[in-house]
């Protein structure tokens, strides 16, 4: 539950409005020694009700390393940041807009899943751009989707 219930957001366009002004994913992956956290280009999606989270990244390494073992993620993403000056000290503060959920990553198993992924990704930082994924370039990449099972959102002032 979260603790200040005034800042939640309970409608579901506004955390869309949200989730399109922010620009960085962050994925907490389970590791042993402690979580793994990395910022991750991101694109998305809704299917069905279902919010769907993509990103991309190299074929190897830690992170896909971890996500094998691992694939439940926790994630955060926000936005809209600005500090509130104030006097005395206790007075400042700062608004923002985060969105925070977990959810099952499962990669790509195709090209054309791949293209899908990479054309959400862009839209979200390029919207009305096409487009074309060359065919060297889709082999040498991973594309990862989080299907979200749980997100909240949190506003402190107004998203611009």
């Amino acid at each position: 539950m979260m603790r200040r219930r005034e800042r939640e957001v309970h409608d579901h366009g506004r955390l869309l409005d949200v989730l399109n002004r922010c620009d960085c994913l962050r994925l907490a992956i389970a590791d042993e020694e402690a979580p793994y956290v990395v910022p991750v280009n991101f694109g998305w999606e809704e299917v069905r009700g279902e919010l769907r989270l993509f990103f991309h990244g190299a074929c190897e390494g830690r992170k896909l390393e971890l996500l094998g073992r691992h694939p439940r993620v926790g994630f955060e993403l926000d936005c809209a940041h600005r500090l509130v000056t104030g006097e005395p000290a206790c007075r400042y503060s700062f608004l923002y807009a985060s969105i925070i959920g977990v959810g099952m990553v499962r990669f790509a198993a195709s090209d054309e899943e791949k293209r899908h992924g990479l054309r959400l990704i862009m839209a979200h930082y390029a919207p009305g751009q096409d487009f074309v994924f060359p065919e060297a370039a889709l082999s040498r990449v991973c594309v990862g989707c989080v299907q979200v099972e749980r997100v909240s959102c949190k506003e402190h002032g107004e998203v611009r």
